[in-house]
């Protein structure tokens, strides 16, 4: 007869329903992490402190919306108000107006953010949110940031301030 000691035991089923866990959380729509974008994640170089606020601008974030920092905006015609992109949009936001710096809560009412406008910068296009997951739509969009100076260099590191 084996004798198993009670901490191995535990430990080791610790072990299995944590891999249990990574697999069927996702498959029932809940994940393991909640882990958030980070600006540094997206934003590899920008040189918003040596020209003194040229990259950036303070924006409106129309209401209705739960934005995570480097979500891709475009800016509504009618209103002046920014949203995020939609290429098959109609309203304005079909067009890259820039990028989303720091998570901004718009659910109730307009909410004032700050977006990353023109270049020079870098981004690591992997790592910015599209809310419109279509291939024509990322691509269209990263054309759009490279015409602001916003240029993407997937899988950058940090090279410069953020």
């Amino acid at each position: 007869m084996h004798f198993v000691h009670p901490i191995l035991f535990t430990s080791g089923l610790a072990v299995i329903l944590f891999y249990l866990a990574q697999l069927l959380l996702p498959v029932i729509g809940l994940a393991l992490s909640t882990e958030r974008n980070y600006q540094g994640d997206w934003l590899k170089d920008d040189l918003d402190k040596e020209m003194m606020g040229y990259t950036r601008e303070q924006v409106t974030i129309v209401s209705g919306q739960n934005l995570k920092t480097g979500t891709v905006l475009g800016k509504i015609t009618a209103s002046g108000k920014y949203s995020a992109y939609d290429g098959d949009a109609a309203d304005g936001t079909q067009t890259v107006a820039g990028i989303l710096i720091g998570d901004v809560d718009a659910t109730l009412a307009d909410t004032p953010g700050a977006i990353l406008a023109r270049g020079p910068a870098e981004i690591d296009g992997n790592r910015i949110v599209w809310v419109s997951q279509d291939a024509g739509d990322i691509a269209d969009g990263l054309a759009a940031l490279a015409a602001l100076n916003i240029i993407n260099r997937p899988g950058s590191t940090v090279t410069g301030p953020v």
